[in-house]
């Protein structure tokens, strides 16, 4: 725990058309999809993210987001640093069923925010602390007992979604 770091978090909701180009960070970022659905490229691979997915973009990968026409989003961003993360192999997608990445962003942004003007807000030693758990449950939901076969299948799916697909796809 002692080398994960908050950077800062915020929050991003809108209720039309978003879009943020293509960009890469020396930090690791998580996003976490409270509301709505988001269009995603990292590094050239297409995801579409929904309410309870958690994103992780480790340091130095390209990504670009993007609303969907019809689905206002909301989201929260946590920013950090973690050396321990950068060669992780940590897939890019988490489905949080239970809502603790999303009570944990939140816990993590109010605690970053509270009572601080914008420009002097730093993270406290609790934010840094509900990083930690963030980071553990990340991991935890990353555990996938799932045939290999299925998982191929459903990222085959999800790469594929705007056009058809057949049996034998």
């Amino acid at each position: 725990m002692q080398n994960q770091k908050l950077l800062y978090a915020g929050t991003v909701a809108t209720r039309t058309p978003w879009h943020m180009a293509g960009h890469r960070h020396d930090y690791h970022e998580m996003i976490v999809l409270v509301e709505g659905e988001l269009n995603l490229i990292i590094d050239g691979e297409k995801i579409m993210a929904t309410a309870g997915d958690t994103l992780f973009y480790p340091a130095g990968s390209i990504h670009e987001e993007r609303s969907c026409p019809d689905s206002p989003f909301r989201t929260y961003f946590i920013c950090f640093a973690d050396p321990a993360m950068a060669d992780a192999g940590l897939p890019v997608r988490v489905v949080d069923r239970a809502g603790r990445m999303r009570q944990l962003a939140h816990w993590i942004y109010d605690e970053q925010a509270s009572g601080q003007p914008d420009e002097a807000r730093k993270p406290t030693a609790a934010a840094n602390i509900f990083l930690a758990a963030l980071i553990a449950e990340f991991r935890r939901l990353t555990r996938d007992d799932t045939p290999p076969l299925v998982r191929d299948i459903r990222a085959y799916i999800s790469r594929h979604l705007a056009g058809p697909i057949t049996v034998d796809d």
